[in-house]
């Protein structure tokens, strides 16, 4: 797993006043995506934020063995399978 302490300095400033509930490296450790309510990806060797996926209530998010998809939790019980690169979504699972 890759440690990047300039990640971490700018996911800590985001979750300062913020409600991030998950995050995780992607298999690769180049991305790391984080849950807000929504899905943030993330450059893990940049430490910068890549993009929001806009879907309601994710409280919780991980990488697909290939880091090819996310998989997202919500609120409501839901499971949402993301594409990774366009947060295009695949499938909803109940």
């Amino acid at each position: 797993m890759v440690t990047n302490f300039k990640l971490w300095e700018e996911v800590d400033a985001a979750i300062k006043g913020s409600s991030i509930t998950d995050i995780t490296y992607s298999p690769d450790g180049k991305y790391v995506v984080s849950a807000d309510g929504h899905i943030n990806l993330w450059d893990a060797k940049r430490g910068s934020k890549i993009k929001t996926f806009v879907l309601p209530n994710v409280t919780a998010v991980s990488f697909s063995d290939d880091g090819t998809h996310i998989i997202a939790g919500t609120s409501s019980g839901k499971v949402v399978l993301v594409n990774a690169v366009t947060g295009k979504v695949q499938n909803f699972f109940v």
